[in-house]
């Protein structure tokens, strides 16, 4: 069902970090299910979507292990906001050859959501 939410139209990969912009799809039926009068992008899609970008980042499916702190600053409404920046930065976690993760989503105006993840 998640697969209809959203596509990524670009990645640009960085010294910094990754950078991927990431087109909304209104009509998708997550929006028509939650909250249908006025839409707004579920937080677990939205991790799911950095779950998924991290994935690209390092190369492999990689999984949640822990969500150490995430913070949505801003509603995503996809009648209203088309586009994503998501900003990946990923490190590896010697210790459980896992990943740490810091990410960041913004639309044109403001930024929406930051989120430290434990993956591997």
């Amino acid at each position: 069902m998640i697969d209809d939410l959203y596509t990524i139209e670009k990645i640009d990969a960085g010294n910094k970090g990754d950078d991927y912009v990431i087109a909304l799809n209104p009509s998708s039926v997550i929006y028509s299910a939650h909250f249908p009068s006025v839409p707004v992008t579920p937080g677990a899609c939205i991790l799911e979507m950095t779950r998924k970008a991290a994935s690209l980042s390092a190369g492999r499916d990689l999984s949640v292990k822990c969500v150490g702190n995430v913070k949505f600053l801003k509603m995503v409404d996809p009648r209203i906001t088309r586009r994503l920046m998501l900003h990946c930065e990923l490190s590896e976690s010697p210790q459980d050859e896992g990943f740490s993760l810091v990410a960041t989503i913004s639309d044109e105006n403001a930024l929406c959501v930051k989120a430290q993840l434990d993956l591997v």
